[in-house]
């Protein structure tokens, strides 16, 4: 299978467990209901580790330090971004949020030059740049654009996108170091690993600020499950195209689901398009058609 069409069943599958997990912020707090992500997701990733990869390739994968580094600094990457962004929401509105954390795409193209020696062409590069644009319509229109000025949120903002840039750099990383098995092996590998290190830091943050929620969560337990059940098919998603394809083109590819997002508000919400929406989905589908041509 593609690489491309990979990604976008892992955007799809990302989308759909936003929409659960939404589910839960009002029963959980926002860490509790990030936690829930990963908890839930584990049985799934071991499981899935049990049936589909040779023991002997699973023992070879977790006794090489550079999978475990990488693996490890993937994921508590992840986690940073993800309260970075978070951090924002108290003091900028969700769309500029969202748009700070989709640098990103950006980021991820010096991040993999830096850390893997993997680089893009420019027309690559061109083709991310375009991508990005579209993003920044799709989440901050033309009223938003006034809120971007320089100051400790925006300096946060950038700083989750280098997360989050750092955690996809981390998990090809992972990837590749792997020493033997299919690209859809290693990402299986790659996923339990990543998922057991962030559910057991989000376990210590929650016994030591809120314990409380893990009662709520497990109170929580039938959407956790469907949160679970695409949190890890979206993650091997990803990471099975990690492990084909150089970072910065995969998340790049991987923000189709800014397009998915739109349609489900627009046929499920009822909610209308607006002509910049319209402008940023068009240049969108153009980045990730000359993405798919020049990679």
């Amino acid at each position: 299978m593609s690489w491309i069409a990979i990604a976008v069943m892992a955007a799809a599958l990302q989308t759909g467990r936003l929409v659960v997990q939404k589910i839960l912020t009002g029963s959980l707090s926002t860490v509790g209901a990030t936690a829930v992500r990963f908890f839930f997701a584990v049985p799934f990733a071991l499981l899935a580790v049990l049936l589909l990869v040779p023991e002997g390739l699973f023992t070879t994968a977790v006794s090489e330090p550079r999978v475990l580094l990488f693996a490890a600094a993937g994921a508590l990457a992840q986690i940073l971004g993800t309260a970075l962004q978070l951090s924002l929401f108290g003091d900028r509105n969700f769309a500029v949020a969202t748009a700070f954390a989709k640098t990103e795409t950006v980021q991820a193209i010096g991040l993999s030059a830096l850390v893997l020696g993997e680089w893009v062409s420019l027309s690559a590069a061109g083709a991310i740049v375009l991508g990005f644009a579209g993003v920044m319509l799709l989440s901050l229109g033309g009223t938003g654009w006034r809120t971007l000025r320089p100051g400790p949120e925006l300096t946060r903002g950038l700083l989750s996108g280098t997360a989050f840039a750092g955690a996809a750099v981390g998990f090809r990383g992972a990837a590749l170091a792997v020493p033997a098995g299919s690209a859809f092996e290693r990402a299986l590998v790659v996923v339990l690993l990543a998922t057991v290190v962030q559910s057991l830091s989000l376990l210590f943050w929650l016994l030591l600020r809120q314990p409380t929620q893990l009662l709520a969560i497990a109170r929580s337990w039938a959407p956790g499950v469907a949160v679970g059940a695409f949190g890890a098919s979206a993650s091997l998603g990803w990471f099975w195209a990690m492990a084909l394809e150089r970072a910065p083109l995969v998340r790049a590819v991987g923000q189709v689901e800014m397009l998915f997002a739109v349609l489900i508000a627009v046929f499920w919400f009822r909610e209308q398009v607006r002509v910049h929406e319209l402008l940023g989905m068009g240049l969108l589908v153009i980045s990730i058609l000359f993405i798919g041509i020049f990679a």
